[in-house]
């Protein structure tokens, strides 16, 4: 495994997770529960450019180098459902050149069709990307995740509506979480002094 390339993904996760989380704390009238992190940078909103420039936009480019990395250092038969997960910096650019309408609503603009179509990309791909390794791996685990990724897409738009940000959070959760597992088991890592591999390889 490549050395940086575990802190690499912990620091995206974090990031990603992390920051958009904060930002809310910081908007008025503003439910983590009820909302998508995209409302943050909804047009309209007063600080939909910082949020969009500043949280959204370097969130995508993290996104786009961890799973680019990773990609580079996975063994050849998890590479190619590893670049479903380019799905992640593609909700990100796709927030910030698609801002959602206020309230991203399911129907609305132009803009908010191809914002709803980027979002459902992002956890669509992402949900198959862990369920199509996980099952090249033997590992329910990740099947589980990625089941529970597509559940929360389907919660999102929904009978779970109401919840959409809880639903979303999850799904992020999900997703994030796996960039650095991923590092970790499916790159193998050294254990030890005497360098024992530690990969899925079947």
């Amino acid at each position: 495994m490549p050395r940086f390339l575990l802190p690499f993904t912990l620091f995206t996760a974090g990031f990603g997770l992390m920051i958009p989380a904060a930002a809310g704390l910081f908007t008025a009238n503003y439910s983590a529960f009820r909302q998508y992190i995209s409302e943050l940078g909804a047009m309209g909103m007063p600080q939909a450019a910082l949020v969009n420039y500043g949280i959204f936009l370097p969130t995508g480019i993290l996104n786009l180098v961890s799973v680019g990395w990773l990609i580079a250092a996975l063994p050849r038969q998890y590479k190619t459902p590893a670049f479903l997960l380019f799905g992640l910096a593609l909700g990100n650019f796709g927030a910030v050149v698609f801002p959602c309408d206020m309230g991203c609503p399911a129907m609305g603009s132009d803009r908010q069709a191809v914002h709803n179509l980027l979002g459902l990309l992002q956890y669509g791909t992402g949900g198959l990307a862990l369920m199509w390794m996980s099952r090249r791996a033997s590992y329910p685990l990740g099947v589980g995740l990625g089941l529970l990724v597509l559940g929360c897409l389907v919660q999102m738009g929904g009978p779970g509506i109401e919840m959409r940000g809880l639903w979303q959070r999850v799904a992020e959760l999900c997703l994030y979480g796996w960039l650095p597992f991923c590092a970790w088991r499916f790159t193998g890592i050294t254990a030890g002094r005497r360098g024992v591999s530690l990969s899925l390889e079947p």
